[in-house]
């Protein structure tokens, strides 16, 4: 898929954002398992758990800069609740679509995720469905959608904020590794094992 340059922009625009509130708000990111990986196949499905409003924001930003430009264009799921205000814009810009039926939006939950990753996007979603501080059961979209798409590729994010400080851990789970056979519970079990 040839990236839409306005896409591709916004999107470098959202990671230098992220890093300029990151700095000045004074948190501290550390990644502690950085990926060094050379090539990536599509469809790719960036997996992690929950904790704040800007997890995708420092995730997508905290990528390797060079796996980031692979895995561009990106789209995300979010909560509702954005598109009812003036953040709808923003919020389209950056990739994100709602994860329920909205009147403004075609491509919205599962269906938009599967729609999404068969025209050549990649998608982070948390397979919790909410934001938590504690790891609760997985619901089964996570699966569903890598069961709809064809050799899909697991890139897996754990984050955890204490305070101001961050800590990122990614873990690649290539095709070879079935992770569409995996039930959402393990998906989570393997985030929080990083």
């Amino acid at each position: 898929m040839k990236t839409n340059p306005l896409i591709s922009l916004t999107e470098k625009l959202v990671a230098l954002t992220t890093k300029l509130l990151v700095r000045n708000k004074k948190i501290s990111i550390k990644v502690n398992k950085p990926l060094k990986v050379a090539n990536i196949n599509k469809p790719v499905i960036i997996v992690a758990n929950h904790r704040s409003k800007l997890d995708p924001f420092v995730i997508i930003s905290y990528l390797p800069k060079e796996l980031r430009s692979q895995l561009l264009p990106i789209r995300f799921m979010t909560a509702n609740i954005y598109y009812f205000s003036w953040q709808r814009p923003l919020m389209y810009l950056m990739g994100c679509f709602p994860s329920h039926p909205h009147k403004n939006f075609r491509n919205f939950g599962v269906d938009g995720a599967v729609n999404s990753l068969n025209k050549g996007y990649s998608m982070l979603i948390f397979p919790e469905g909410k934001r938590t501080k504690q790891r609760i059961a997985a619901k089964k979209g996570v699966t569903t959608i890598a069961q709809s798409v064809e050799k899909p590729n697991f890139l897996l994010c754990h984050i955890d904020w204490e305070g101001k400080e961050v800590e990122l851990s990614f873990k690649l789970l290539g095709s070879s590794s079935t992770p569409e056979k995996l039930t959402p519970d393990q998906v989570m079990d393997a985030i929080y094992a990083l």
